[in-house]
């Protein structure tokens, strides 16, 4: 499937002539072979951000170890080839196979080339873009250099067929000093290194996100069966009426005085006196005017 393309559940029932379940399943054990993981990724959208989920699919089965430095941008290449599949459910190594007879000596074959580089398979194929910029191997081997600089710095393939193809005149006497001319003059600038993208990989069954040691397999310990879910069970109706009631309690309850004590009170009865600041003698208060 080309990227891009909606590979969620739901979106590939619609496209196959397969269940919802038999398709989650299907996902589930490509992610346990370690071909397939679903990565959520932070994106900047006018001036705010959002998570996205990915899934990223691989046609090479990969460990933990591997997803997880493709997670944090390091070098996949340092990471050691688990085994996957049978050889790793069993935990022992594969039986050597038979010995094979030795082929009797024969003439030495001239190996093959090397295979091509992209900037000399991009320059070769420029005669099918364009007939007039039909170059030789000579000179595609020439100007590599100058194609593989512009790769380095971001360029696209297309982009660098348009640059090379774009405006000629009705007719080319020589297309590799064109070719040359151009890659020179129109050479990109080098851009800014890009802040790193936030990403992390999520669950493939429940979709929580976690660290790549803690979701072995692309799946969480819950849904690996190794505890039981956590779930907040709901509360029962005698806890939320005690709650009610020590909530009431507690707004009934006297406020602090200006000094940060609360007056005990008790059943007794209590008779309001005042005192004068001059005299410290107690004082009556006066009835309310008629």
């Amino acid at each position: 499937m080309p990227d891009g393309a909606d590979v969620s559940i739901k979106g590939l029932a619609a496209q196959l002539p397969r269940g919802q379940a038999s398709i989650g399943t299907a996902l589930r054990e490509l992610s346990r072979a370690g071909h397939l993981r679903r990565i959520r990724e932070r994106v900047a959208t006018e001036g705010a951000s959002r998570w996205v989920t990915y899934t990223h699919f691989s046609r090479k089965a990969h460990g933990d170890e591997w997803w997880s430095a493709y997670v944090e941008g390091r070098d996949v290449n340092s990471c050691p080839q688990e085994p996957r599949g049978e050889e790793a459910d069993s935990g022992e190594p594969a039986a050597p196979e038979d010995p094979v007879p030795e082929d009797p000596v024969l003439p030495a074959v001239p190996s093959a080339p090397p295979a091509p580089t992209e900037a000399y398979a991009l320059l070769a194929e420029l005669g099918l873009a364009d007939s007039r910029m039909s170059l030789s191997a000579a000179d595609c081997a020439a100007l590599a250099p100058l194609a593989e600089e512009w790769l380095r710095r971001g360029s696209t393939r297309d982009r660098i067929t348009h640059a090379l193809t774009s405006g000629l005149p009705p007719e080319v006497h020589s297309p590799r000093r064109i070719a040359e001319i151009r890659l020179t003059d129109k050479l990109p600038p080098v851009l800014p290194p890009r802040r790193p993208t936030i990403r992390m990989l999520e669950c493939t069954i429940c979709r929580v996100p976690g660290r790549a040691e803690a979701l072995r397999g692309g799946e969480c310990a819950a849904c690996r069966g190794d505890r039981p879910p956590q779930h907040t069970a709901p509360l029962r109706p005698e806890t939320v009426r005690h709650y009610a009631e020590e909530a009431r309690r507690a707004a009934k309850a006297p406020t602090p005085t200006a000094c940060g004590r609360i007056p005990q009170l008790s059943g007794q009865r209590h008779e309001l006196v005042l005192r004068s600041p001059f005299d410290g003698r107690p004082r009556q208060p006066q009835p309310p005017s008629q």
